[in-house]
Formats: structure tokens, C-alpha cells, sequence
């Protein structure tokens, strides 16, 4: 599925303003392969990877869902899944 930053936008818009699950549903789809290649890249392991990049939504939902400013929906689950990257490292350590 492809979508235009204007499109991300609007969902975006309904998720905050409404906590709207289908635009949400929309978002997951739209990024959730991006963000698993993202965290495999950094951890190689397919179990670690999919257990992150679901905690990244996870996260993303609980942090929208607190009214929290959000103007980059890709740029909040980048860093969500960067930081999860960064504790995963710290615990093994």
C-alpha cells in the first residue's frame, strides 16, 4: 500500500483525535514491515525483531493514546524501536 505524507497525516489526525483503531490499522500496515526491517537489521534474529517491532506499536498506541504531540508517525516509531534496540543491547549486557 502506498500512501503520501498527506494520507499518514489524516490517520494520523484521526488517531489522535479519536483513537480511531482503523486508522491505526491502516498506520500498522503501512509501517510495520519498515520497522521490522529496521530492528532485524540491528538485532539478526527473527524472534527478537517481531517481538520489538510489536512492542514499537504497542508502545506508539500507549503513547497517542496519552495525548501526547505527535507530528511524524514514522519518526515516533523509529525511535521508539531505536530506544527498544538500546535496552535490548543494555540488558544483555
Amino acid at each position: 500500500m502506498k500512501m503520501g505524507k498527506l494520507t499518514e497525516n489524516i490517520l494520523l489526525y484521526k488517531l489522535q483525535s479519536k483513537e480511531d483503531p482503523e486508522a491505526f490499522a491502516q498506520l500498522y500496515d503501512l509501517y510495520a514491515r519498515r520497522i521490522y526491517s529496521f530492528v532485524f537489521f540491528k538485532v539478526s534474529s527473527k524472534e527478537e525483531a517481531e517481538d520489538i517491532t510489536s512492542e514499537v506499536f504497542l508502545k506508539a498506541w500507549r503513547y497517542i493514546s496519552e495525548k501526547k504531540k505527535v507530528d511524524s508517525f514514522s519518526g515516533l516509531l523509529y525511535r521508539l524501536a531505536r530506544n527498544s534496540i538500546i535496552d535490548l543491547y543494555r540488558a544483555k549486557n
